[in-house]
């Protein structure tokens, strides 16, 4: 059994499937995108500079088109739809919309204003220096926990992969939690390039806003199941997937535990659907005898 699995913010790179535009299709969502963001996404996808394509507000919508540009060219080698190739959809973080337009839940054009207006609210919720994310190498997530403070101001934001778990908060607490962790054995604790404390209760503003925009989005049941990143389980109705993205802001990304249970679920195929194999090395540290590849095109 299958699953696709859809790349978060990070995995993004100037000139990402600059070798598809070629194909009419692909050139068609990228026209779509820049007519709903009214600005030339394709120009910063191809040419950058990297500095600006790594803001968040041009990163989220650059990942999601990135991601459908390589899943389109796929199915249509195949001549097949999403059902017909997996059974499971999932993604990280961002990662998530890209699975829900792929479950065919959100419509893309749908889903790159709202991923755009995801990034700019989080970008908005907290000023810039003020908080900061961290992935720490090397201690269980239980290690972690022990570690973090009771106000909130420093919470597990991803939980990754086993040895690798992401946390989140404000630029005090974070210093002080990180001595703690290298005290308490961790192999590294890297600064993330990130300018906010994404997936911590910081977010609330951003979740407030989409609450509201998600509100007046036409949401479909998917026709696969999707895996949520805050239940680690599969959601089926149109109703769940509002409620989760919304959480999603504030949240924690399960993602170790998301692939553990499409492992108990019976999938052993886990193939990466977006620029670059983040996700590819995620699974291979989770779950060592399972199949985990970058989705192949013929192209």
């Amino acid at each position: 059994m299958r699953a696709l699995l859809f790349p978060g913010q990070g995995s993004q790179t100037v000139g990402m499937v600059k070798n598809l535009y070629k194909q009419q299709h692909v050139k068609d969502l990228f026209e779509a995108a820049n007519n709903i963001l009214n600005f030339d996404l394709s120009d910063v996808i191809f040419n950058g500079p990297t500095e600006k394509l790594t803001l968040t507000q041009y990163a989220q919508p650059a990942l999601l088109t990135a991601s459908m540009a390589i899943l389109n060219c796929y199915l249509a080698e195949q001549q097949k739809n999403i059902a017909e190739i997996c059974a499971y959809v999932a993604g990280h973080s961002l990662g998530e919309y890209s699975a829900l337009v792929a479950a065919k839940a959100l419509t893309f054009e749908d889903a790159i204003q709202l991923v755009y207006t995801r990034g700019c609210a989080m970008q908005d919720a907290v000023p810039i220096g003020k908080g900061s994310m961290a992935a720490i190498i090397g201690l269980t997530i239980e290690d972690i926990e022990s570690c973090l403070p009771n106000d909130g101001s420093c919470v597990i934001a991803n939980d990754n992969s086993n040895g690798q778990v992401v946390i989140s908060g404000l630029n005090e607490s974070m210093e002080f939690v990180m001595e703690a962790l290298k005290i308490k054995g961790a192999k590294r604790c890297i600064s993330l390039a990130v300018s906010a404390p994404f997936h911590s209760p910081f977010m609330q503003k951003a979740a407030e806003v989409m609450k509201d925009a998600l509100s007046k989005t036409i949401i479909n049941d998917p026709i696969v199941p999707v895996i949520s990143n805050v239940l680690a389980q599969p959601i089926t109705t149109k109703e769940e997937i509002e409620k989760c993205l919304v959480d999603q802001i504030c949240g924690r990304v399960r993602w170790r535990e998301s692939i553990l249970t499409l492992e108990s679920l019976g999938v052993s195929d886990f193939n990466e659907v977006g620029p670059g194999s983040v996700l590819t090395g995620l699974g291979k540290r989770i779950i060592k005898d399972a199949n985990h590849s970058i989705l192949e095109l013929n192209t």
